[in-house]
């Protein structure tokens, strides 16, 4: 089944369905819902019309977005770069950023940041550690979830202030 989870109370995401669903539709649902935090991720597809879906979705929806699982598969990397900075989280594990950034070797920490200097977008690096970066500024945690990493990490200092009141950490 694919999915959708939708946030409008951080980190509680209600799960929401994917199929039959276009970005006009989603958009409504956002509004109707008072949605300050959309995740895509685990459950979905990757096939042609998932592959749009995510990439219209990274280049309309407005509110802070979160990408895991193959939301980061089907990813088109030059859409991070058109968003505003700083206005999405990729979360990868090893066997997703390969898959995003075949080109770049190193340790875990090297990885998340030049991946987040790539993309102009907060990475949270789910690989041995958890380790968070935004541009240069990395922090590594032991291993544990995305929320924990982001929230722990003095990263969060960075962050600019509309990212955080979606995320409910200012």
């Amino acid at each position: 089944m694919l999915s959708l989870l939708l946030s409008s109370q951080f980190p509680m995401f209600d799960p929401f369905p994917l199929e039959g669903l276009d970005l006009e539709v989603l958009q409504g649902i956002l509004l109707e819902r008072e949605t300050k935090v959309l995740r895509l991720g685990a459950g979905l597809e990757r096939d042609d019309a998932t592959r749009m879906f995510v990439n219209d979705c990274v280049k309309y929806i407005q509110i802070p977005i979160i990408l895991e699982g193959n939301a980061l598969r089907v990813l088109d990397l030059n859409r991070c770069k058109g968003r505003e900075a700083v206005s999405m989280i990729l979360a990868p594990n090893p066997g997703e950023y390969q898959w995003l950034f075949p080109q770049l070797e190193g340790d875990e920490e090297f990885l998340a940041t030049r991946a987040s200097m790539l993309t102009g977008q907060i990475l949270v690096f789910q690989g041995t550690q958890t380790i968070t970066a935004l541009g240069t500024a990395c922090e590594s945690l032991p291993k544990g979830t995305l929320f924990n990493g982001l929230m722990a990490s003095d990263i969060m200092g960075c962050i600019p202030d509309k990212m955080k009141r979606a995320l409910n950490c200012d």
